[in-house]
């Protein structure tokens, strides 16, 4: 053999190993991802029934809202009502 075979040699099997590391880490980015996204999935599966109580939760934030304002709106008109007759002026 010459020298300049066994160099060729050591760049073909450093080529090879090239070729089997990227390989590899492509493989292992492929798998990372596939089971990252698996995991979200699953989760949203899960999850989905939380889903219905947050909106529940929100439907009753929004009716509380209202009584809130019917009682303020209520209020005002009983403060209106009670500092007309003395002449002074109140605003709620």
């Amino acid at each position: 053999m010459t020298d300049e075979s066994t160099v060729g040699a050591d760049e073909s099997k450093k080529d090879q190993k090239n070729n089997v590391l990227i390989a590899s880490i492509v493989t292992a980015a492929v798998v990372s991802a596939a089971t990252a996204a698996y995991i979200v999935w699953r989760k949203s599966q899960v999850n989905r029934g939380s889903v219905d109580s947050v909106q529940d939760l929100l439907d009753k934030a929004h009716r509380t809202l209202h009584i809130l304002e019917n009682r303020l709106e209520d209020l005002r008109d009983s403060v209106s009502l009670n500092t007309s007759g003395d002449g002074s002026t109140v605003t709620a």
